[in-house]
């Protein structure tokens, strides 16, 4: 990478930081002290010398590696502490957790991690979080929902700015590098001289996201050299149509809810009569608009629900989750369970 690449690579990430960061702002950088985290730090110290912001790394050290486990937080300290910029550190074995909650390891340093977000959040008084998510993180992200059997929503991938309520606080998380492919990281970071740990779990294949990364996406790179730009392309078109199919479902809906005068409930003539495609988009809407997420429910969820549906029979019914969806004589109902909660992540 040359002076003028990299100059180039900044200027468009300085352009995706402002569109989500404002002047004075304090922003949690999850920092783990890899390639991926300390080049956004990077970026961040210097978009901060044009854009006044307070930056808090944040790490968790999962006591996962042993002794590298050890070095990493020691690395991230010092980087903070050349810098200026506060840390706050959370030690926490994620094996053993993961145990005692019985789930997997990636599940559970998930739910660590935002617990952690969230408990900063709310002590900083802010809800920005930055992570390093990048190009290659978000195809292979998409390769696993499709092997999951993901449907149009899982086809999008991560995006770039996402709120979740975490432990009642909203956390909105920002992934400014989502166009940025790996190898420009570490070029940048090697044409700049910048030092950053190496964590070689990463090729343990025992886990899902480190087969693919090892063994798919490999692959692809080699059948299609811009398969990021293919990527990206693709995304834009998935979101125009899921766009299109979100607007007529709540044109669907609330035409039969006017008509029924009740909220949740729709004509199940015209719901039969409709197109597979709306069916489905009204299902999804229905629960989202009900659970405030679409988190763990996906094709298979919707084609259960859409299997009862169809039926020309009443008094028939389908629950996933808090949401029952049920059909008597010529309504459909959308009921939610009284004492659920907003899922946390």
């Amino acid at each position: 990478m040359n002076i003028q690449e990299a100059k180039k690579l900044e200027k468009s990430i300085f352009e995706t930081l402002s569109k989500h960061i404002k002047k004075g702002e304090k922003v949690i950088l999850g920092l783990s002290g890899g390639p991926d985290s300390v080049f956004l730090f990077e970026m961040l110290k210097e978009f901060s010398k044009k854009t006044p912001i307070k930056i808090i790394a944040a790490h968790i050290n999962h006591m996962l590696r042993g002794i590298n486990s050890e070095k990493d937080e020691k690395f991230v300290k010092d980087l903070a502490k050349k810098y200026k910029t506060e840390i706050r550190i959370l030690r926490k074995d994620v094996e053993k957790t993961s145990k005692k909650l019985g789930r997997g390891l990636e599940e559970t340093g998930r739910q660590i991690r935002h617990e952690f977000f969230a408990k900063l959040a709310k002590e900083l008084k802010t809800n920005v979080v930055l992570t390093a998510h990048h190009a290659d993180d978000n195809l292979e992200t998409i390769l696993l929902n499709i092997a999951r059997g993901a449907g149009l929503k899982g086809l999008l991938g991560m995006e770039e700015k996402i709120e979740h309520e975490i432990s009642k606080i909203n956390l909105r998380f920002i992934k400014p590098l989502l166009q940025v492919p790996k190898q420009k990281i570490e070029d940048y970071l090697s044409h700049k001289k910048i030092e950053f740990r190496k964590d070689l779990s990463n090729l343990d294949e025992k886990f899902n996201r480190n087969l693919v990364r090892s063994k798919i996406v490999p692959t692809f790179k080699k059948l299609n050299k811009n398969i990021f730009e293919t990527v990206a392309k693709n995304v834009k078109n998935i979101e125009e149509t899921l766009e299109f199919l979100d607007d007529e479902a709540k044109k669907f809906i609330k035409k039969s809810e006017d008509f029924l005068k009740e909220k949740n409930a729709l004509i199940a003539k015209d719901f039969r009569d409709s197109s597979k495609a709306l069916k489905k988009a009204v299902i999804r809407e229905l629960y989202k608009v009900n659970t405030k997420t679409l988190k763990d429910f996906g094709n298979a969820q919707i084609d259960e629900i859409l299997k009862v549906l169809e039926k020309n029979i009443g008094n028939k019914s389908k629950k996933i989750g808090p949401i029952t969806f049920s059909i008597n004589k010529n309504r459909i109902k959308v009921s939610v369970e009284k004492k659920h909660k907003k899922v946390q992540y």
